[in-house]
C-alpha cells in the first residue's frame, strides 16, 4: 500500500507539472501577443502596455518558482539527489 501511495504522489507531481507548463506556454504566448499589440491599442484597454507586461512577467517569474518547487518535489520522489534543479533567487 505505502508503494501504491508513492506512485500516487509522484503521479500528482507529474500532473501539477504538465498543468504549470501548460500556464507557463500561455504565459510565453501572451508575451508574445504584447510584443505584436502596438502599445497605443492597450489605452483601450484602461492599462498601460508595460502594465500588461509586468504583469504576465509576475506571473511566470511565479510560476517559474512553483515549477521548480515541483521538480524538487518529483526528484525527491523518484531519489534524484537535490540540487540539479535550478533555484530561482
Amino acid at each position: 500500500q505505502l508503494a501504491f501511495l508513492r506512485r500516487l504522489t509522484l503521479l500528482r507531481h507529474i500532473l501539477e507539472l504538465a498543468a504549470v507548463n501548460g500556464l507557463l506556454w500561455q504565459a510565453e504566448d501572451d508575451i508574445r501577443r504584447l510584443r505584436k499589440t502596438p502599445r497605443a491599442a492597450w489605452a483601450w484597454f484602461g492599462r498601460t502596455w508595460a502594465e500588461e507586461v509586468a504583469d504576465v512577467a509576475v506571473r511566470i517569474q511565479a510560476l517559474n518558482d512553483r515549477r521548480t518547487e515541483v521538480i524538487t518535489l518529483i526528484n525527491a520522489a523518484i531519489g534524484v539527489a537535490a540540487g540539479m534543479e535550478k533555484i530561482h533567487d
